[in-house]
């Protein structure tokens, strides 16, 4: 399961931040909302480098759902909506090899 919450500057202070929607992907390849699922950006794709790091191709939400969680802030670099991964079970395992 990966969890990545989107968050976005609290409006009073924008040193902060508020989590504005969450996208949980389960080990099925399943995905869910909480929250506002319109402050996501779901249509931006995600670049997918080789292994010299050549640009090869892009991948949507809709197309490989973990891929595209681990990989949001690559293409979403912006300070009014950041991805923070906040659960990932893949990286969970790999930390307890």
């Amino acid at each position: 399961m990966i969890r990545v919450e989107f968050q976005e500057p609290v409006p009073e202070n924008t040193a902060d931040y508020q989590v504005a929607a969450v996208l949980v992907v389960d080990a099925d390849g399943t995905y869910r909302f909480e929250g506002s699922e319109s402050a996501v950006p779901v249509d931006v794709p995600v670049p997918v480098a080789d292994e010299t790091g050549k640009f090869v191709a892009s991948v949507t939400l809709a197309q490989d759902p973990s891929y595209w969680a681990r990989n949001i802030d690559l293409a979403l670099r912006t300070p009014y909506l950041v991805p923070v991964i906040t659960h990932d079970d893949e990286a969970a395992a790999g930390e307890n090899a």
